[in-house]
């Protein structure tokens, strides 16, 4: 629909997803194989640690001339409270706590479209809404815990500021998106988004400790505030006198997804001595979404629609995440990390419910949303 006529988004192909999750996966894997065959370099302590046994050094096997017989007899050091205090604290070690807090260049493009009856038919694309090249400032804070035993908690929150953007909303009168009858390119420099994501994960040590591997479940959600201004109607085919700029558009558009992921975390390690530089990781991030799609549309032009809540939009999709990043560990525990995001969803077959103004409903076929989300990072972290 226009935006003051009917409501819109853009359809983009599906795309071959088993294939991309085959690729990504293959890639994955070969990092994996590269990492393990470098040799030379080890994994921190910090990185792998639990409980501390004791070691040769805390008992003295001797045979008893008296009775023939094998005994391991435990040491008694001179200070013998404090080394019982010293024993537990490494039989049983603190968690070690690290604070994250980035900034990040992104750029993202969200489109759905709809269908003109609620079996995709008359026709297939009713209308479409794209937003592209948002540009976002974000923030990003995070936490990360390394428990005994090597289990790992992380979680993070990021609120970003869109600055710049466009949109386009586009009405077809047949199908395959022939016969356009109405478009208008608009301003989207307004809005916002919001990440947050948690996760519990196992680390595993690989080829000789240089590798440290985490297999990972959590719950993510990540909203997307998307506006419209500074309305122009680029085609009116009912009356090509209207084409050109319209006062007064202020609609809005509020996507939010949410479910469970799976993934994995690797991290490696090149110890560069003593110095201030400490060490080098280079990491990888690889998670896998289910999500429940919902959003809720302002359409203000729209007389003939309810406000503020003009439709709605639900439906069940997905999505990958790829983090590729080099971490620099200083003294002091400070570190410093740049780090490449990718993300990729896609939600189909869902149901686009418009909420009249007398009173009602209508609804017709959600045929599918696309969001893609690109970031550059830059993170500082803190130990304890």
């Amino acid at each position: 629909m226009s935006l003051i006529t009917d409501d819109v988004v853009s359809e983009q192909p599906y795309g071959n997803r088993c294939g991309r999750m085959i690729c990504i996966f293959t890639m994955m894997a070969t990092v994996v194989l590269f990492l393990g065959l470098t040799a030379g370099v080890c994994l921190p302590q910090s990185v792998f640690w639990g409980t501390d046994s004791w070691g040769p050094e805390n008992s003295v096997h001797f045979l008893s001339q008296s009775s023939g017989k094998s005994d391991d007899i435990a040491l008694k050091p001179e200070n013998s409270d404090s080394n019982l205090e010293t024993q537990a604290k490494k039989q049983h070690p603190s968690p070690r706590i690290e604070l994250t807090t980035g900034l990040n260049a992104r750029r993202d493009s969200l489109d759905w479209n709809i269908a003109g009856q609620k079996d995709g038919t008359n026709p297939n694309v009713l209308s479409e809404l794209t937003w592209d090249n948002l540009d976002i400032w974000e923030l990003t804070l995070g936490i990360q815990i390394k428990f005994k035993n090597n289990f790992y908690f992380q979680g993070d929150m990021s609120f970003g500021a869109i600055v710049a953007g466009e949109n386009q909303d586009s009405d077809y009168g047949a199908d395959d998106r022939q016969d356009e009858f109405s478009r208008s390119n608009n301003n989207a420099d307004d809005g916002f988004t919001f990440d947050t994501s948690a996760g519990l994960g196992y680390m595993f040590s690989l080829a000789s400790k240089r590798l440290a591997l985490i297999p990972m479940a959590g719950l993510s959600l990540h909203r997307q505030y998307l506006t419209m201004t500074d309305g122009y109607q680029t085609i009116y085919a009912d009356d090509p006198s209207l084409e050109g700029p319209f006062d007064g558009l202020d609609s809005s558009y509020d996507a939010r997804w949410l479910g469970p992921w799976i993934g994995f975390s690797l991290r490696y390690c090149f110890d560069m001595g003593t110095g201030f530089l400490r060490r080098i990781s280079p990491r990888g991030d690889l998670e896998y979404h289910w999500a429940r799609y919902h959003a809720e549309a302002d359409w203000n032009l729209r007389s003939d629609f309810e406000h503020p809540k003009s439709f709605e939009h639900d439906a069940w999709g997905d999505g990958f995440l790829i983090r590729a990043g080099l971490g620099f560990e200083f003294q002091g525990n400070w570190s410093l990390v740049f780090a490449y995001v990718q993300q990729d969803w896609q939600a189909e077959d869902g149901v686009d419910r418009v909420f009249l103004s007398g009173g009602g409903t209508m609804e017709t076929r959600l045929n599918e949303v696309n969001w893609e989300s690109r970031a550059i990072r830059l993170a500082f972290n803190y130990k304890f």
